[in-house]
């Protein structure tokens, strides 16, 4: 895996897991 390969991977982790939080916090259980 190339540097840039995994960077791409983190950054597109990042952004799911910030999209679950928010739609966490937006959707109260």
């Amino acid at each position: 895996m190339t540097f840039a390969a995994t960077h791409a991977w983190l950054v597109v982790r990042r952004h799911v897991d910030l999209g679950r939080t928010r739609s966490a916090m937006c959707r109260p259980r």
